[in-house]
């Protein structure tokens, strides 16, 4: 077997020790998806309804939960603004920390 050349196809490739071997036999991918067809009116409009409506579920859902949490007679907007705080400082915290991890990937 040769090791190091070029096949008819110009196609090379690695081995295990970093040797350039010819490809002689090469995969051809086939397309496996088929492209998706843009969306009627009537599919973004039922689309967008679900994810408004998603989106009030949970809010509702938030909601009821600082709603139990501050009891009947409780500020529900004072419990709010002191869980979306809490939501920022940690969303910003995980950010630099990603943005660190980053860094260090760049940097070798």
């Amino acid at each position: 077997m040769q090791r190091g050349g070029r096949d008819s196809s110009d196609r090379l490739y690695l081995n295990r020790v970093n040797t350039a071997i010819p490809f002689k036999n090469p995969i051809v991918m086939k397309k496996q998806y088929t492209d998706c067809p843009q969306p009627t009116s009537d599919e973004l409009r039922d689309r967008w309804t679900q994810w408004t409506q998603a989106m009030e579920l949970s809010n509702a859902m938030l909601m009821s939960g600082l709603q139990a949490q501050v009891g009947p007679d409780g500020d529900i907007h004072a419990a709010y603004r002191a869980w979306y705080d809490r939501y920022q400082s940690f969303k910003w915290k995980d950010a630099i920390i990603q943005e660190k991890r980053l860094r260090v990937i760049d940097a070798t």
